[in-house]
């Protein structure tokens, strides 16, 4: 995203007043605040040449999956209209399925999803954690 920031900045007004470049510096923008919904809507609201359709529905895809995993990450439970804004469910019907695919939990009262949370592999941590303990030792004895 850096990189195309810079790109942008770098060229001609001539080529920054084509459309489509226009139209994917907002996708770009959009991803660079990190504003999903936005995103979302930019990528559905343009129209794109052939040639760069399926580079925005895998865009969407990667952001989408992006968004499902810092879910599964940061929420214990989110509101449907959160997980909508988020994943690009463009009503609750497309969020349903979305959230059936995934294998999460709805709760039709509190109108709110459960995600499944990420498995943890800990034995990496304790790994980390006895290395560091060595490590802590041996610039103790080195200080001593």
């Amino acid at each position: 995203m850096t990189s195309a920031k810079f790109l942008w900045r770098r060229m001609s007004a001539s080529l920054k007043s084509e459309q489509h470049l226009k139209n994917l510096w907002t996708v770009a923008s959009k991803l660079w605040t990190r504003d999903y919904k936005a995103t979302y809507s930019a990528i559905a609201s343009s129209s794109w040449p052939p040639s760069l359709q399926n580079y925005l529905k895998i865009l969407e895809r990667t952001v989408r999956q992006k968004a499902i995993h810092l879910i599964q990450k940061a929420y214990s439970v989110i509101k449907v209209e959160v997980f909508c804004e988020l994943t690009g469910c463009s009503n609750q019907q497309s969020a349903m399925q979305l959230i059936d695919h995934l294998g999460w939990q709805f709760d039709a009262i509190s109108n709110t999803v459960k995600p499944k949370q990420i498995q943890i592999d800990n034995s990496l941590k304790i790994q980390f954690d006895d290395e560091l303990q060595k490590l802590t030792r041996i610039i103790s004895a080195i200080e001593n």
